[in-house]
C-alpha cells in the first residue's frame, strides 16, 4: 500500500493517491475532492492546481520533483507512514 522510493513516501489506496511535503504545501493528488478529474494526476501547491491532467503517476511524479527541487526542498532519506496515513491513503515527506 506504501512505499519508499528515492527516499520519498507513497501511498494509494483504491486509486487515491496523494504525496506531499506539509511544510512547502506541495502535493501530488489523484482521485479525491480537490481534484477536478477522477482518474488523472494533479499537483497541487499552497492549494491552488499548478500541473495537472497526467494520466500516468511518473508524469505526475517528474512535475512533482521539479517543483520540489526548485523549492530546494530534499527528500528525507526514509518516510514512515501512521497507520492513519495507510489507511487513508495519506503520505506526507519530511
Amino acid at each position: 500500500m506504501g512505499g519508499d522510493r528515492d527516499g520519498e513516501a507513497w501511498a494509494a489506496v483504491s486509486g487515491y493517491y496523494r504525496r506531499g511535503i506539509p511544510c512547502i504545501d506541495l502535493y501530488v493528488e489523484r482521485n479525491n475532492r480537490r481534484t477536478p478529474r477522477q482518474g488523472l494526476f494533479y499537483i497541487f501547491e499552497r492549494g491552488q492546481i499548478v500541473a495537472g491532467g497526467f494520466r500516468s503517476r511518473a508524469a505526475a511524479d517528474a512535475s512533482y520533483r521539479e517543483l520540489r527541487d526548485a523549492a530546494g526542498c530534499k527528500p528525507a532519506s526514509r518516510s514512515v507512514l501512521t497507520g492513519e496515513e495507510r489507511q487513508h491513503g495519506i503520505a506526507h515527506e519530511a
